[in-house]
């Protein structure tokens, strides 16, 4: 071989040994070069710091024995067993560095001339982040499962991923059968399309979505569950929906027990104010069926201003009673065929205060007695008993006056005809605003002029 042919051979060589001293600086990764038995021939390292000793104190002795007595019998069983099979063999141990356990793996691998060479790498962060991830889901999952509401992890994929015992429990399987599925592994088709689309809404707008929804339980049973949903983002930006649900299946039969138990009581307290108003129809056959009139009335108005169904019921009962005071009016004063003096109207002018005393020591779910009491306030403070005005008067009290004084000038009265609904209704524009609550005498008046109310 020619001189400068040998040369440039051995400068590529130097070259090439250079970029391969590079590569391996680069790397953290220890690099060792072993005889058959063990003896250390070569090393490269990108970080020394990772070294249990100096080289000085290793090269040219046997791996096994320059390693504590532990690592150096794993060392020594894989060298024996390299030799047999000249296969690569892996190994793990750990190491005493500056005071700290590091843990190493490490790989011998068959080389020319019955060589070996060990590649060794510190795991040390790996294996604490792994310890450090298993705790934390082994105290998360201690926490879940503290909870006595089910709690379940998805993945993006609408997987399960975590469950606490409570849901596994709800779910009625276990949870290694649970965890990596989605609903559609256990939900009829329709219902898990539902579940996943409200999932979708987290997943999506990034938003919590709370819903309630019916459920079916693997044996059987329909539960009525309120599900809370919240997205959670992780390190990596993988997506996780966090559902936590409430089964309010007891608590929508106790509500439907109360509503029933509810509408019973509802119905039983109309019927005894219904009666209540016919016994005092008995004493004053001239006004006959007057409460059930401003009843209807009443109720027709609290409707079109869109009062709620109760209010509405709670009104319907006052009407019955409005005029129960009336049961210490003497009779022929009831009926006197003539307009009363000013004794005997001052006498009937008690009523409303009678009626509150009556029905104050009765527990209703409506502020019956108080509307007894000011069924004939007026807005501008010449009404009685107390002369209130305003806004003290309470509004079931100002649709019971307009209710109260139209159906009685469309009445026939011992004293004079029915004045008729046309009247009356003149009556309630030209005070409208002064005695009456206008947003009481517009709904009135929409009642009988568009939504034809009749009396009878």
């Amino acid at each position: 071989m020619e001189d400068a042919e040998k040369k440039k051979l051995e400068e590529s060589l130097l070259l090439l040994q250079a970029e391969i001293k590079t590569i391996f600086q680069g790397f953290h990764d220890i690099f060792f070069k072993i005889k058959e038995d063990g003896t250390i021939i070569d090393y490269k390292v990108g970080d020394e710091t990772l070294l249990y000793i100096s080289p000085s104190d290793f090269l040219g002795k046997r791996m096994q024995d320059v390693l504590p007595a532990s690592a150096g019998q794993v060392f020594a069983a894989a060298l024996e067993q390299i030799n047999k099979t000249r296969k690569k063999a892996p190994i793990a141990y750990w190491l005493p560095l500056a005071g700290v356990n590091h843990h190493f793996e490490a790989c011998l691998l068959p080389f020319l001339d019955n060589q070996i060479v060990i590649m060794v790498r510190d795991t040390t962060a790996q294996i604490t982040a792994e310890q450090s991830l298993k705790e934390s889901k082994e105290y998360l999952s201690k926490v879940m499962n503290a909870v006595a509401d089910p709690i379940f992890v998805k993945d993006r994929y609408h997987k399960w991923v975590l469950l606490n015992d409570t849901y596994c429990k709800f779910m009625g399987y276990k949870r290694e059968d649970l965890i990596g599925k989605s609903d559609f592994d256990f939900f009829p088709k329709e219902q898990a399309e539902v579940f996943w689309a409200r999932d979708e809404i987290v997943f999506n707008d990034l938003k919590e979505d709370t819903n309630e929804e019916q459920f079916t339980a693997a044996d059987g049973k329909v539960h009525n569950i309120l599900t809370k949903k919240t997205l959670y983002v992780d390190d990596q930006g993988e997506k996780f929906i966090v559902g936590i649900i409430q089964d309010v299946t007891q608590q929508k039969i106790t509500e439907g027990n109360l509503l029933e138990s509810y509408r019973k009581l509802q119905h039983t307290l109309e019927g005894t104010a219904n009666a209540l108003a016919t016994a005092l129809e008995k004493r004053d056959p001239y006004t006959a069926g007057h409460e059930k009139r401003v009843a209807k009335l009443a109720c027709a108005i609290a409707e079109e201003m869109g009062l709620s169904k109760d209010t509405v019921a709670g009104i319907r009962v006052t009407a019955f009673l409005h005029d129960i005071g009336k049961i210490v009016v003497p009779a022929e004063i009831l009926s006197k065929p003539s307009r009363l003096n000013e004794f005997e109207y001052s006498i009937v002018k008690t009523h409303p205060e009678v009626g509150y005393e009556i029905l104050k020591e009765l527990e209703f779910p409506w502020p019956v007695a108080q509307v007894v009491l000011q069924h004939h306030e007026r807005l501008n403070g010449t009404g009685y008993p107390k002369g209130l005005n305003g806004e003290s008067i309470i509004q079931e009290a100002r649709i019971m006056a307009v209710a109260d004084v139209t159906e009685a000038m469309c009445s026939h009265r011992p004293y004079r005809p029915s004045l008729g609904i046309e009247k009356a209704l003149d009556e309630l524009k030209q005070y409208r605003g002064t005695l009456y609550d206008p947003v009481v005498v517009d709904a009135c008046i929409t009642v009988f002029t568009k939504r034809n109310f009749k009396f009878d």
